[in-house]
């Protein structure tokens, strides 16, 4: 996979740096949140080479890469202004609500976990 190639077509396809209002990744999964999701082409994104598939759950848009997701968000990262880093925040952002949160917090704890427990049988 060509991760230059895979974080721009992403970008392209997501609306622009201006469209990220969040980026972060777990495991195997690039995870965002947009200022307009209209501008997002889900079609585009799913034929992406290095792309395995694209969920939308929680809140969240997850794209499913893989084991190499984080070279592409290092990519993607450094392609957004520095104003729209998730570690700054966003005062515009809507709060989650209590069990939507608890649930994120379980789903990114137990995500890395899951082959290790699956393995052991």
């Amino acid at each position: 996979m060509n991760y230059n190639q895979t974080a721009d077509k992403i970008l392209h396809a997501v609306g622009g740096a201006e469209n990220i209002r969040m980026l972060t990744h777990c495991a195997t999964r690039l995870r965002m949140e947009f200022n307009d999701r209209a501008r997002v082409n889900d079609a585009q994104i799913g034929t992406i080479p290095g792309v395995i598939s694209v969920v939308e759950k929680g809140g969240q848009f997850q794209i499913v890469i893989g084991n190499e997701v984080q070279q592409v968000y290092r990519l993607l990262h450094k392609a957004l202004p520095e104003k729209k880093n998730p570690t700054s925040g966003d005062k515009n952002a809507r709060p989650a609500g209590i069990v939507a949160r608890v649930i994120s917090v379980i789903s990114t704890t137990f995500t890395p976990v899951i082959p290790a427990i699956t393995g052991a049988g």
